[in-house]
């Protein structure tokens, strides 16, 4: 007799273990989604279009900023215009150190700190992201950009940290996929798998031995929301490329297909056979939605349309003020739709 119920008590307790582990493992999905975007190249109305990306997650009562656009007011103009108040934001998320992606953070940090009750905002950035770049003069675009800058070390963030510290951001730098809120994960360094070359060779770095390399941006790394309807990926140019990182967010994050995949693809100079690629093995994966953007280019977004054989309304060049909200899809501007 006690051992029988000894062994029921035994049944019982797993049962009710696994179904705790279930419960836990349902709860790991975002509810409520609304991502709007604050900064890319198309804009109209009063909005302000620029060679940059931003573009504000809320989800289950947090306020998550992924990139911080391009130039120091843009994303805090883009915001007051469209009725986005930027004091909510309580998490940084960035795709990596290009400047296109980081130069709006000072304002945006300046406007955080005015909020009642700011809090310390934990930015999560990817291994390297403070690692020192150099521009090589060989080239025309190095030429050209450390002409502007005044300078061959072009990875401004470093000089940037202590200032956007004092302003109450921690940088997080993480090594791997890393979970910042219920259901919401930044992904970390991407494994190169495919030989996607979506970076520019004007950049280069000194490895530990003492070698230059190529830079190929290493802190490249993307934005994941799980929802009950498969992962919505955020990207920012897609230097890791568009495929090695939608395929890591399935492998280590959710599994496809991806409900929605949003932001810069880096596509605008590649070859068409380069596009036939991306859009086949995207296709494969499965995507729902795209709303691609920043330096995607148009002829590309549209070469993608059709190998994923989306209708239009799935399918939205990104422009300032767009959403895209959970159980309604996209909602595209006026200039976009």
């Amino acid at each position: 007799m006690r051992t029988s119920f000894l062994l029921l008590s035994l049944v019982c307790l797993f049962a009710l273990a696994h179904l705790s582990v279930e419960v836990q493992a349902e709860s790991d999905r975002a509810q409520e989604v609304e991502i709007q975007i604050l900064s890319t190249n198309l804009a109209n109305l009063n909005t302000r279009g620029e060679w940059g990306l931003s573009a504000l997650v809320r989800t289950d009562g947090r306020c998550i900023l992924w990139d911080a656009g391009q130039y120091p007011k843009t994303v805090v103009q883009n915001a007051d215009v469209l009725g986005v108040d930027l004091s909510c934001v309580d998490t940084i998320v960035l795709s990596h150190f290009h400047f296109d992606h980081t130069g709006g953070l000072e304002e945006i940090a300046s406007k955080i700190s005015k909020a009642p009750g700011h809090k310390i905002v934990n930015t999560y950035v990817a291994e390297g992201f403070f690692e020192p770049r150099y521009l090589d003069q060989n080239t025309p675009m190095g030429k050209k950009l450390s002409a502007s800058l005044g300078a061959e070390q072009w990875n401004l963030m470093i000089a940037a940290r202590i200032q956007l510290e004092r302003q109450g951001l921690r940088f997080i730098e993480i090594k791997e996929k890393t979970q910042i809120a219920n259901g919401v994960w930044a992904t970390g360094p991407i494994t190169r798998r495919y030989r996607e070359i979506n970076y520019p060779f004007a950049s280069k770095f000194e490895t530990d031995k003492g070698k230059w390399e190529t830079d190929s941006v290493p802190d490249s790394q993307g934005l994941v929301i799980k929802t009950e309807d498969g992962p919505i990926v955020l990207v920012g140019c897609g230097h890791a490329g568009a495929v090695n990182l939608v395929t890591q967010v399935v492998e280590q994050i959710q599994p496809g297909p991806v409900l929605a995949l949003m932001g810069g693809l880096h596509l605008y100079n590649a070859t068409e056979q380069t596009l036939e690629w991306t859009g086949s093995e995207l296709k494969k994966i499965g995507i729902a939605n795209l709303m691609a953007g920043h330096c995607t280019g148009v002829h590309p977004m549209y070469v993608l349309q059709e190998k994923l054989e989306l209708p239009r309304s799935s399918a939205v060049i990104g422009a300032v003020g767009a959403k895209f909200v959970l159980g309604r899809g996209i909602e595209p501007t006026e200039i976009a739709q």
